[in-house]
């Protein structure tokens, strides 16, 4: 799929705009979203590593933390993505959208 993605792209001389609208989690089309996808996990492979198990998250609190200090973010969002609700590959997400200028859920 990422090759075709590439190929649309391309074709329309444009990259492909995602967007997230006020109150929803999720884009409404579904190009938008494999690219989300793929893109943004693109971008998390290269800065944190993606275990096979979520509890290893939990072990690993060292790893977020420094990958989350990594990048200069509001006193607001770090308290925001430190909340214990948070499942941490969430909490990576909302940061992904943030960072590439889509609005949270």
């Amino acid at each position: 799929m990422g090759r075709e993605l590439d190929r649309i792209s391309r074709g329309l001389s444009t990259k492909i705009a995602i967007q997230i609208f006020g109150g929803k989690r999720r884009t409404e089309a579904p190009m938008q979203s494999t690219r989300l996808a793929l893109d943004g996990g693109i971008i998390l492979r290269q800065h944190i590593p993606i275990f096979i198990h979520w509890k290893q998250y939990k072990k690993n609190d060292s790893e977020i933390t420094n990958y989350i200090g990594k990048i200069a973010i509001s006193q607001y969002l770090f308290d925001l993505f430190n909340q214990s609700s948070l499942c941490p590959l969430h909490s990576q997400i909302l940061m992904f959208m943030l960072l590439t200028g889509a609005n949270s859920p």
